[in-house]
């Protein structure tokens, strides 16, 4: 099992914070897939 927990990503656009990921938890059991997807570049 995978197991993530309170992820978090910031990026930093001049002086401003932009929180793209806050409090993320995620969980994986053996077995099973997951995929992301997004825009490119993303």
């Amino acid at each position: 099992m995978i197991r993530l927990s309170g992820i978090e990503r910031v990026f930093r656009v001049g002086e401003e914070e932009v929180h793209a990921l806050r409090g993320v938890n995620l969980e994986i059991a053996r077995g099973e897939y997951l995929s992301l997807m997004g825009p490119s570049g993303s």
